[in-house]
């Protein structure tokens, strides 16, 4: 439960003896992208046009910090950290915006910093990377447009956007998303990322996109599952449920701990028993992901979904935890 992925893989063996078949090789992978491009497209209902492809969202995440951040990059503390780390390996000025109480990230406060700073990238995670909130459309809107005003582009990073509700995208031309295959749908393994745009900035972070970032195998093998919805579909249910359980379960000791509401496929928890209770989870199996030192997430933990037939178990710990609080 320390590694926010899928707990289980969409494919079957014949599935990569299939793509496998399918690969030429020999071949560069040209038609393979275009395949999978009108795959997802056409499941999501999305233009092929305004649609590019790199070795994991991580290195879109790297590309626009690139092309896009040279003016300086503001983002949420805490939130992913590799927005912080890129920054640093690019020699990019970063502005940390402070979470408030609660691990409370506002966009309004974000706002400030841009009117102090003028960065010229925004990102943020969506849902929030660790807590699972979530932001209004008006929120987004407003931060596209206090970007826009002074030149510069704000990233939405969907990582986990399939658990979250469906919300109103702000459309602005200078709003570029990036949407990765490793969370909802199982294939971290793979690593295929996804960016979204349109107009010059999409322009500038695909200028500097490599060739064929991603292997044929890998586009067959993603293409020929989104090929069949029902199939898709099946097995985002499967993941809802179980963050529907992970939700449930944690439910129960939400009186002992801070449980946050999450629209994410895990949940975090704080307060001062939530050290007690990961180390506890840990013993019976279930280890989440703790912070160590981390000065901003030090004493909370974060715990992802796990495969549906394993929650009995879990719920069980749960419960004899409670038992030993009383």
């Amino acid at each position: 439960m320390d590694r926010n992925t899928s707990p289980v893989s969409p494919f079957t063996a014949e599935d990569f003896l299939r793509a496998a078949r399918e690969t030429p090789v020999q071949a560069y992978p040209q038609g393979q992208a275009e395949r999978f491009k009108a795959a997802y497209a056409a499941y999501y209902e999305l233009d092929p046009a305004g649609m590019e492809l790199a070795n994991g969202s991580d290195e879109w995440i790297q590309k626009v910090i690139l092309t896009l951040g040279g003016q300086g990059v503001v983002f949420f503390a805490p939130d992913f950290g590799m927005y912080q780390q890129y920054c640093e390996d690019l020699g990019r000025a970063y502005y940390p915006v402070p979470a408030r109480e609660n691990l409370a990230c506002k966009i309004a406060d974000m706002q400030e910093v841009i009117a102090r700073k003028r960065p010229s990238l925004a990102i943020i995670s969506y849902p929030h990377n660790p807590t699972g909130a979530v932001y209004s459309a008006d929120e987004l809107e407003n931060l596209a447009q206090s970007m826009a005003a002074q030149g510069g582009w704000l990233v939405i990073d969907e990582c986990y956007v399939e658990f979250a509700a469906e919300y109103r995208r702000p459309r602005d031309a200078n709003v570029i998303y990036l949407r990765t295959l490793s969370k909802v749908y199982g294939m971290a393994g793979l690593r295929l990322g996804i960016a979204l745009g349109r107009g010059q900035a999409f322009q500038r972070i695909c200028r500097v996109n490599h060739p064929y970032p991603v292997n044929s195998l890998v586009l067959n093998l993603a293409a020929g599952f989104f090929e069949d919805p029902g199939r898709v579909r099946e097995f985002v249910d499967y993941q809802r449920a179980s963050q529907t359980r992970l939700k449930e379960a944690f439910q129960k000791v939400a009186d002992l701990v801070k449980v946050f509401p999450t629209q994410a496929n895990y949940v975090l928890t704080g307060g001062p028993r939530a050290g007690e209770l990961a180390n506890f989870l840990a013993a019976q199996g279930f280890r989440g992901r703790t912070y160590g030192e981390d000065p901003l997430l030090a004493g909370y933990a974060r715990y992802s979904v796990i495969r549906l037939e394993e929650y009995p178990a879990l719920e069980t710990a749960l419960a004899t935890w409670r038992n030993t609080c009383e």
